[in-house]
C-alpha cells in the first residue's frame, strides 16, 4: 500500500511541475505590458530603451497542413491553400490534372 501512495505522490508532483513549467513559459512569452497603444491614434508609445516585440508564427508542420484549405476552396493568399496556389480566389493546382 505504501508503494501505491509513493507512486501517486510522485505522479502528482510531476503533474504540478509540468503545470508550473507551462505557466512560466506563458508568462515569459506574453507581450510587454509597459507598451501602451493610445486610443484612436494607432501609434504604439514606447518608453526610453524599450523595443517592440514581434510575434512570429509558431505552427508545427502538422497544424500548418491541417490549417490549409483543400482544392477548390475560397482563398485570398497562396499560403492558405494546401496546393500552395491561389488563383482567382480559389485554391488551384499549379498544373492541370490529367485523368
Amino acid at each position: 500500500m505504501q508503494d501505491h501512495h509513493h507512486y501517486f505522490s510522485s505522479r502528482t508532483a510531476f503533474a504540478w511541475c509540468l503545470v508550473s513549467l507551462v505557466l512560466a513559459q506563458q508568462v515569459s512569452s506574453s507581450p510587454d505590458p509597459s507598451a501602451d497603444v493610445q486610443p484612436n491614434s494607432g501609434q504604439l508609445q514606447l518608453g526610453p530603451g524599450q523595443r517592440v516585440l514581434r510575434r512570429t508564427a509558431r505552427m508545427t508542420p502538422l497544424w500548418r497542413t491541417m490549417g490549409t484549405k483543400p482544392y477548390g476552396a475560397y482563398c485570398q493568399n497562396y499560403y492558405e491553400c494546401s496546393t500552395g496556389n491561389c488563383r482567382r480566389g480559389h485554391c488551384m493546382f499549379s498544373q492541370a490534372i490529367k485523368s
